[in-house]
């Protein structure tokens, strides 16, 4: 089965479909929250197989760049701004109710691997730790 079955029409293509096992023997470690998470064309553990609902599709979470070029309009404290989702600039929407997807200016709740290839080149680029990268 293609992993587009999994996917919302307007979830973007470029980054792979991931899944978390909630299954207690499939725990990475004796943490509340850590959970087997895998990539997978279908939501079928590796390592358990098991399925729905032990298994979870997760949402993928975008950074958002301020750009004034930027094709999505946000809100800073009543002034409007533009951004860029970092993994793919030219996009023109935001994450919806229906994509699983999310955005956000926060670095440590981003899981989209193709901004967190991005970020890393933006910071060693600027020259700049993690923390002032949000302020960028």
């Amino acid at each position: 089965m293609s992993d587009k079955a999994f996917r919302f029409t307007e979830q973007t293509t470029k980054q792979p479909v991931r899944f978390r096992c909630m299954n207690e023997p499939c725990k990475t470690s004796t943490g509340r929250r850590d959970w087997f998470i895998f990539v997978g064309d279908e939501p079928i553990c590796p390592k358990c197989k098991g399925g729905w609902p032990m298994v979870d599709k997760l949402s993928l979470i975008h950074f958002l760049i301020p750009n004034p070029k930027g094709h999505i309009n946000g809100n800073n404290d009543g002034m409007l701004v533009r951004y860029s989702m970092c993994c793919d600039v030219r996009r023109y929407d935001l994450a919806t109710l229906n994509n699983g997807e999310a955005a956000t200016g926060d670095v440590n709740c981003v899981n989209c691997l193709g901004c967190l290839i991005n970020i890393k080149a933006l910071r060693m680029a600027l020259n700049i730790d993690q923390e002032k990268l949000i302020q960028v």
